[in-house]
């Protein structure tokens, strides 16, 4: 009777501390995301248009913020997360108490697109290139790309720091440069004045550009929230990969984008979305390197003190992947 008595009260307590943890489960968390832009933020978009973070118990929140803003926001606690990739890792790696946790595009999705007249990449040799602004990850890949060309980087190519897609299109029309590094669906404008797609940069540099982070405070204070969020996330990425056609139908309706365009956009990006999230060594080395052009690394580099993929890799275990 003793024994039977005693199996009963266990049962009961694993009953409960069940009953309990399922209940923690439905617990709807309210976060707050941040992203650089409205074209960044449509991958979380189109995760909560799949309902994967509210599956995971999450109202997710999304908000445009500045990259100069980010790490005073998440430090601040007014967001929880954000979608600036390398804002996070930069400011980790300067000793903010950030870090980045996930990696959406592991290679960047942009193209070099030339003038009519410009035949290979060799022909650029004394020519300029149009980039977003110098010492930006849009100038390191640009200088990539001439490597690729087998021209000298520093010394056979002018790079202008032009600002963004539609003005480069301009640069390029008016000839003010005979290339221009610029992203999906825009290059396409460019082959319709005659540009001559030279290489798609993704190919040849694995370079993050998008990704999620959060403060160091928020990943201790809620880890649950944060392993919700990577699961949400890894189903997001997944689904962009196999189904993008249906994530740039989505982004065209929610952007008001053509749809030939917005799907183009999302079969660019799909090549570029990463597996599992992670970082590999070859991606830290050149964020390293683009850091060190842009000024955004100075002195020794501590890789802890920027990443964490702890709570990333349980959830791939856990998802058999």
């Amino acid at each position: 009777m003793r024994s039977l008595l005693l199996g009963l009260v266990f049962a009961l307590a694993l009953l409960a501390d069940l009953t309990e943890g399922r209940a923690q489960e439905r617990v709807v968390t309210p976060v707050v995301l941040q992203a650089p832009s409205v074209n960044v933020q449509q991958t979380f978009a189109f995760g909560e248009h799949r309902g994967f973070f509210k599956q995971e118990g999450l109202d997710l929140r999304i908000v445009v913020i500045r990259p100069h803003l980010a790490t005073a926001t998440l430090l601040s606690g007014d967001t929880h997360f954000t979608a600036q990739f390398q804002t996070a890792f930069y400011a980790g790696l300067r000793g903010a108490p950030v870090k980045a946790l996930f990696i959406v595009n592991s290679r960047p999705s942009w193209y070099i697109v030339g003038a009519p007249e410009i035949k290979t990449g060799k022909d650029l040799k004394g020519k300029s290139i149009a980039v977003s602004g110098l010492g930006t990850s849009t100038h390191y890949v640009a200088m990539k790309a001439a490597a690729h060309f087998g021209l000298n980087p520093q010394r056979d190519m002018t790079y202008l720091g032009i600002g963004d897609d539609q003005s480069k299109l301009s640069a390029l029309r008016s000839g003010v440069v005979q290339a221009i590094q610029i992203g999906a669906p825009w290059h396409l404008e460019a082959k319709k004045l005659g540009g001559r797609e030279l290489l798609f940069v993704g190919d040849i540099v694995e370079l993050p550009t998008s990704g999620l982070g959060t403060s160091d405070k928020f990943l201790k204070d809620q880890p649950m929230a944060v392993k919700r969020m990577l699961r949400a996330l890894l189903r997001t990425t997944r689904a962009m990969r196999e189904r993008p056609t249906e994530f740039g139908e989505f982004v065209a309706q929610n952007l008001k984008m053509g749809r030939d365009l917005s799907i183009a956009a999302a079969q660019s990006g799909g090549r570029t979305i990463s597996v599992d999230g992670l970082l590999s060594d070859e991606a830290y080395g050149n964020l390293i390197e683009a850091g060190i052009q842009s000024g955004a690394v100075k002195g020794a580099s501590n890789r802890d003190s920027a990443l964490d993929f702890t709570l990333l890799r349980e959830v791939l275990r856990e998802t058999g992947r």
